[in-house]
């Protein structure tokens, strides 16, 4: 079962980051101030790597294998 939660976790973090590519190229691309939009894909890129490795630290400390063994009430 950590397989799946593993693989599930990967697919979801991969989505993430391709859409984030998306956003990071729209934002550069089509901005109408070349200044704005540096700055602004680089706020960009730093609140994204922060809640992506905040995301994946707390993802990780679950633990898993006491978590997902059924109890009796």
């Amino acid at each position: 079962m950590q397989l799946f939660f593993g693989i599930s976790y990967l697919l979801f973090f991969a989505g993430v980051v391709i859409a984030s590519l998306f956003i990071m190229f729209h934002l550069s691309r089509y901005s109408l101030n070349r200044k704005l939009a540096v700055g602004m894909t680089g706020l960009f890129v730093v609140v994204t790597a922060v809640l992506l490795w905040t995301n994946s630290l707390l993802f990780f400390s679950l633990p898993l294998d006491t978590l997902l063994i059924p109890t009796n009430f």
